[in-house]
């Protein structure tokens, strides 16, 4: 077998794995929530299953969001001006979110 033919078969064996893993899942609307003076610019948001919530950085400092919840627990690395970071919330619950820098930056999302 060539090595061409071998990399297209581990090819689709992988989108298989992939799509199997995403079955089911509807990829949905976008709430966005901006960062400025060290501040997010809502306190809660609410979301159906499956949407997400996209964090813009616009302020002149980095920032490290953490999104926690039962079993979940994500965590955007350290997220510089302009960059945006998207979550994904799959799972009803409520989901505590703040920022690993600045400590006194925090809201809630709530998956309906």
């Amino acid at each position: 077998m060539t090595a061409r033919r071998r990399l297209g078969q581990g090819a689709l064996a992988l989108c298989a794995m992939l799509t199997g893993s995403l079955a089911g899942y509807a990829w949905g609307a976008v709430q966005t929530v901006d960062q400025k003076d060290l501040r997010f610019s809502v306190k809660l948001v609410k979301i159906a299953k499956g949407d997400s919530v996209e964090f813009t950085n616009s302020d002149d400092t980095s920032h490290n969001i953490t999104i926690s919840g039962r079993d979940f627990s994500v965590n955007s690395g350290l997220q510089a001006r302009g960059q945006p970071f998207r979550a994904p919330l799959v799972k009803p619950g409520v989901y505590k979110v703040s920022c690993a820098i600045h400590p006194n930056m925090r809201m809630t999302i709530v998956v309906e």
